[in-house]
């Protein structure tokens, strides 16, 4: 028996990396609470702070070549 994945909306995403971001709770804790790994939270929160890089487009770097 396979375990379907869990898709979150992006309303979810961001409350719960907002309320990373304000640290009153370690990610941790946030991670129990929501049963959620907190690599997931971590990932949200970077990508809130703008701390990702964009995603590459493989058709604009084949264009610089």
């Amino acid at each position: 028996m396979s375990v379907k994945r869990r898709n979150h909306s992006p309303e979810f995403k961001f409350r719960t990396a907002l309320e990373a971001a304000k640290e009153q709770k370690t990610i941790s804790q946030l991670a129990s609470e929501l049963n959620l790994h907190p690599n997931q939270i971590s990932n949200w929160k970077k990508h809130l702070s703008g701390d990702t890089p964009e995603t590459p487009n493989p058709k604009q770097n084949a264009n610089n070549e």
